[in-house]
């Protein structure tokens, strides 16, 4: 008897351990950038079944069964994928989603891919990423092209996209190759050196996000182009997918449910939501109540080393039988 409460005991000292973990893991990321609180399943674990019920017969009443639980243990870590709330950052390369979808990214030192809802994004030798350096996903490509001219003495430059985005989703290149003739970037109708053009030639200045997931690229001069488009992953069920590290999430083809392309991934469409820009989405975590878990879960420990402190005692006073 005494060894199955000490089990029962330590059971629950180990579950209730690892919900003051989960407790813990929310309260400490309640200001990460679209951090999700998860919540610890507790379930009874066997019974030991001492006597089996039996029915009742014109001759015998019935007998109604003998068990002992055996304690308790965590079943799984659920997380809540209610969104956050939505903060402006004055950042243009800042992107949070008004609703359901996720950002891929693609880790560039083995190629495998994540999903993620926090849209603190920057710049990596000209690729639009997160903050460790993964490569946001969408479509690519697009390139620029400058016509010249001369009138009056002055320079005029118009531009027009000369490639549209590619099909295949890839990774987003937001700074473009340097405006020269070479790269065929520039149409020189001037009747001036190329050389001479080149050396006042307008260059990259900044980017932005917009609503719809495309990127726009600003010239020094005004001149603007959209260099490539954010996709969203349509996740079927957030709260499956394996939680890692930088707010990253781990997934499988299955478990996305609209193609990854410009038809099935497009910013407010096929009921993905559509992308904030220079927004972020805050964590979801509430603290007010992730305090009274705490404390809940606190006082179900302290209860649980009161019973492996009685059952110590118990096991104490059979030992000690016949001293």
């Amino acid at each position: 008897m005494s060894v199955r409460l000490l089990n029962t005991g330590v059971s629950a000292l180990n579950a209730n351990a690892t919900g003051l973990e989960v407790v813990g893991h929310n309260i400490t990321n309640s200001l990460s950038t679209a951090f999700k609180s998860s919540e610890a399943k507790y379930a009874t674990r066997f019974y030991d079944v001492m006597t089996s019920a039996l029915p009742s017969t014109a001759t015998a009443s019935g007998r109604l069964p003998t068990s002992v639980g055996l304690g308790t243990s965590i079943t799984a870590t659920v997380m809540n994928f209610k969104q956050g709330s939505i903060v402006e950052t004055g950042k243009p390369l800042d992107a949070a989603i008004d609703g359901g979808g996720m950002f891929k990214v693609r880790d560039v030192t083995n190629g495998s891919f994540f999903a993620t809802r926090a849209g603190e994004f920057s710049l990596d030798n000209g690729y639009l990423a997160t903050n460790d350096l993964k490569h946001i996903q969408g479509l690519t490509g697009a390139d620029f092209k400058f016509t010249v001219t001369k009138s009056s003495g002055q320079y005029e430059w118009s531009i027009a996209q000369s490639v549209p985005l590619s099909a295949a989703p890839g990774d987003i290149k937001v700074i473009p190759t340097a405006t020269t003739v070479a790269n065929n970037h520039i149409d020189n109708q001037s009747g001036d050196s190329d050389a001479d053009v080149e050396a006042v030639a307008p260059s990259y200045k900044s980017a932005e996000i917009k609503e719809t997931g495309d990127i726009l690229v600003t010239f020094n001069n005004g001149a603007q182009y959209v260099v490539g488009q954010i996709l969203l992953l349509n996740v079927n069920n957030p709260a499956a997918l394996t939680p890692d590290k930088n707010g990253l999430y781990q997934y499988n083809d299955s478990d996305i449910s609209t193609p990854f392309t410009a038809v099935g991934s497009t910013s407010g469409k096929n009921g993905l939501g559509k992308i904030l820009s220079s927004k972020l989405e805050s964590s979801n975590v509430d603290l007010t109540e992730e305090f009274a878990n705490l404390i809940k879960t606190q006082r179900a420990f302290q209860a649980s080393a009161r019973i492996v402190d009685t059952a110590s005692q118990l096991l104490s006073t059979v030992v000690n039988l016949g001293a």
